[in-house]
């Protein structure tokens, strides 16, 4: 029943690391996704660059005002608060990934 067992589970390994090393060789798009145009990657990438320009820049402006900050008060006004979608209530940031909670609030 054993050797049944691994036998099977090699086949599917085998099965979907087949099909998955065609599907690379292929190379068509992934089921549900187009393909790229090279005007449509253009667009894309600057648009990504953008975001990313941009998002730097509030960062660079964050850490400026967090390195400035001499208590909690300031610190608290390096990171603006953005309302919550439960009950009107403020959050700080956005939840998880690493984000600090409210002063004297344990994480």
């Amino acid at each position: 029943m054993k050797k049944v067992l691994v036998s099977m589970l090699a086949a599917v390994f085998v099965m979907l690391i087949f099909g998955f090393s065609s599907a690379q060789m292929s190379g068509n798009p992934p089921q549900g996704q187009k393909e790229i145009t090279p005007e449509k990657f253009s667009e894309l990438k600057a648009d990504i660059l953008k975001r990313i320009d941009d998002r730097m820049k509030r960062m660079t402006e964050e850490k400026k005002c967090v390195t400035a900050a001499t208590n909690g008060d300031e610190l608290r006004k390096c990171r603006p608060q953005r309302p919550s979608m439960q009950g009107g209530q403020k959050e700080q940031g956005r939840q998880g990934g690493g984000q600090f909670p409210p002063m004297g609030q344990p994480r």
